[in-house]
């Protein structure tokens, strides 16, 4: 009974030790070199840090890119200039690829070309690639609700 006693409030005291001991070393190595801070070897450290830090973050972008998580830009050369349901998991898209536009049938399963148009289809409304504004579409509601 006496031992475990010891043996536990031993642990309490060596667990104690530990965690202050850094910081008993870290306030030491603080006052040592304070008067170093211009010291091309401390320069080279937080210089090589600096490009250690940088070089994760490009990596890291690039991780998300490829796994598309950040869109890789807006310049492609196919634009999706429409799209309509026709059923709860089927769709219409009308799609510019160069200077052809396409309309493809999409499904779960498949995707396939409909039709491949011979010119430009005319008539189309632009539609901005993020969709439409908040206060277009709030516009529009408000006025379709006092008709």
């Amino acid at each position: 009974m006496i031992f475990t006693l010891l043996s536990k409030y031993r642990l309490r005291w060596q667990v104690l030790l530990l965690i202050t001991m850094p910081l008993k070393v870290l306030a030491g190595a603080s006052e040592k070199t304070s008067a170093n801070v211009l010291d091309p070897t401390n320069l080279m450290t937080v210089f090589g840090s600096l490009m250690l830090v940088f070089a994760c973050i490009f990596g890291l972008v690039f991780l998300l890119k490829k796994v598309n998580g950040l869109p890789a830009s807006d310049r492609t050369a196919i634009r999706v200039l429409g799209s309509k349901r026709v059923g709860s998991r089927e769709k219409i898209i009308l799609i510019e690829a160069g200077k052809q536009q396409l309309l493809i049938g999409a499904t779960p399963n498949s995707i396939r070309t409909l039709h491949v148009f011979d010119s430009p289809v005319e008539g189309l409304s632009e539609v901005p690639a993020h969709g439409l504004e908040f206060s277009s579409f709030l516009g529009t509601s408000a006025s379709s609700r006092t008709s």
